[in-house]
């Protein structure tokens, strides 16, 4: 999101990932019974899918002018996300 976002709305998406990462570590430990012990999976897994999709529907041109928030950029980092996590779940 880092050239692509407002401060603003990286103080919003960083509110989100926040509690979405709380909320991760939350039922992954006490209702999934997961064993993370550094928690990665909700602080990174969690909030790096959340922080990708929100700069699709985030991005400012006038920032970069090479990212326009809309439903293209949204498909784009969906895509992105979708492909990482299967090379991660396969390899």
């Amino acid at each position: 999101a880092s050239g692509f976002i407002s401060s603003q709305s990286a103080t919003v998406i960083g509110l989100i990932c926040g509690l979405a990462s709380y909320g991760a570590i939350y039922v992954l430990k006490t209702k999934l019974l997961l064993d993370d012990a550094l928690d990665v999976s909700s602080v990174h897994g969690i909030t790096g899918i959340i922080g990708s999709l929100a700069t699709g529907v985030s991005a400012n041109p006038k920032i970069n002018p090479a990212g326009e928030a809309s439903w293209n950029l949204f498909g784009v980092q969906c895509l992105a996300v979708l492909i990482v996590m299967v090379y991660t779940a396969v390899v």
